[in-house]
């Protein structure tokens, strides 16, 4: 007797969970940035986007289980198989999209925090090859078959690169998954911040290598389907794809949301926070430059300034307890710090968590 057993109530599921998991997580990171902290960047429209379109893949793959996914292929009629090859196509499209952007939104938020000139040129050379990637598996996913219908329908004669340009499109993803969420590592590594809000935001950014792992098994996934029975075991690459496409965007989420759990679950947070006062809450480096008279102040302050502002920018990753500088009418950007004697940093200006800050006026 042939099997008739379905995968489908699971995948849809899947779906329904993940992306309502990442819908929560971004709808939480909406309501910190904007009522919390008064700052909504591209970064957080970015993710919205990547948002809209896992929405958009979560319905083509329900839509898929609708016409065959998840069932035997000898359950199946022609007219099925072709309509899950193109509710396939488009889930895939709008896939491939929402990862592209979420690691885009990443990458613009690297921005925000790393501010010396090595680290924004390295931000600046991912952010191109990710786009550059990202628009070949766009193009790609157009272009697998001549002409493109030959995809779905095995009645129009055509040529198709095969499951080759599948796999090389989950590579580059791959990569620059791993790319992405290896480049803030060195940069939180060397911050002088104290070390349960260093080991904190090291934990939130490293979970995005998971997700470079759920890649790999999703690759590894379609290397191995069965095609004599594709629909029934493209269930598994379905589980894999629920799981990336929305960890993605709740991994970009994350790293926002610390001053969110500090307003309503302040406890947890405590022992930080009495680790700080203990510390004297301050980011600032003392004792390491010359003097304002000495030789080489100057480029000491400069070193210090940038040191100061990179620190501070991590930190309100990580406390709420920090202004965001749109609040306080000001931007990041125009913020600097004055030298003063023994080589550290005070300024008339405010203090955020033991840094002071003076700012310029803007340009009216």
């Amino acid at each position: 007797m042939l099997d008739t057993s379905t995968q489908q109530s699971p995948i849809i599921a899947l779906w329904v969970i993940m992306t309502t998991l990442a819908a929560v997580t971004v709808c939480m990171r909406f309501y910190t940035r904007r009522l919390i902290l008064h700052i909504l960047g591209p970064e957080d429209w970015l993710i919205a986007v990547a948002m809209v379109f896992a929405l958009g893949t979560c319905v083509g793959f329900i839509r898929q289980t609708m016409f065959g996914l998840g069932r035997h292929v000898w359950t199946l009629t022609p007219e099925m198989m072709k309509q899950w090859g193109i509710e396939q196509f488009y889930s895939f499209t709008f896939y491939s999209v929402s990862l592209a952007i979420a690691k885009i939104s990443i990458l613009f938020l690297y921005m925000r925090v790393m501010v010396h000139g090595a680290q924004r040129i390295a931000i600046y050379v991912v952010l191109g090859i990710v786009m550059v990637c990202n628009i070949w598996v766009f193009i790609s996913n157009f272009i697998q078959c001549t002409p493109l219908q030959a995809l779905w329908d095995h009645e129009v004669k055509g040529t198709c690169m095969g499951i080759a340009v599948t796999l090389g499109n989950s590579i580059m993803h791959i990569i620059t998954d791993f790319i992405v969420f290896t480049l803030p590592i060195p940069t939180l590594a060397k911050l002088k911040i104290h070390r349960k809000q260093k080991i904190g935001l090291m934990v939130v950014f490293s979970i995005g290598f998971f997700v470079c792992l759920i890649s790999i098994i999703r690759m590894v996934s379609i290397s191995r389907l069965d095609f004599t029975d594709v629909p029934y075991q493209f269930s598994v690459v379905a589980y894999w794809g629920a799981v990336e496409v929305n960890l993605a965007i709740i991994c970009a989420c994350l790293t926002t949301l610390k001053p969110l759990v500090a307003r309503f679950f302040p406890k947890l947070l405590d022992s930080m926070s009495s680790e700080k006062t203990s510390q004297g809450g301050t980011l600032c480096h003392t004792g390491r430059h010359g003097t304002i008279g000495g030789g080489g102040a100057g480029s000491a302050a400069q070193r210090t300034r940038r040191t100061t502002l990179e620190e501070r920018s991590f930190a309100r990753l990580d406390d709420d307890s920090l202004k965001s500088d749109e609040e306080e009418g000001q931007s990041p950007y125009e913020m600097e710090a004055t030298p003063g004697k023994g080589g550290v940093l005070t300024a008339p200006g405010k203090t955020y968590a033991g840094v002071h800050v003076s700012h310029r006026e803007r340009a009216m």
